[in-house]
């Protein structure tokens, strides 16, 4: 908890600076594929992706703490 104050503006930068072509890459497959379900599956999958990189730079620190 002590890198927070370091970290967490970096990561809100990261995310805000991904969010700008993000959106507009996934309007711009709704218009090219007319459905939303590839976006869908696109969503979740990132999600998912985003998940299991936290849990291993998760495990990664715990090893190194302990």
């Amino acid at each position: 908890m002590a890198q927070y104050s370091h970290v967490y503006p970096k990561i809100t930068l990261a995310g805000t600076i991904a969010n700008a072509p993000g959106v507009s890459l996934l309007g711009f497959m709704v218009d090219l594929f007319h459905s939303y379900v590839l976006v869908l599956v696109n969503v979740v999958c990132m999600a998912v992706f985003l998940i299991v990189i936290t849990w291993v730079c998760y495990q990664k620190k715990m090893a190194e703490t302990a």
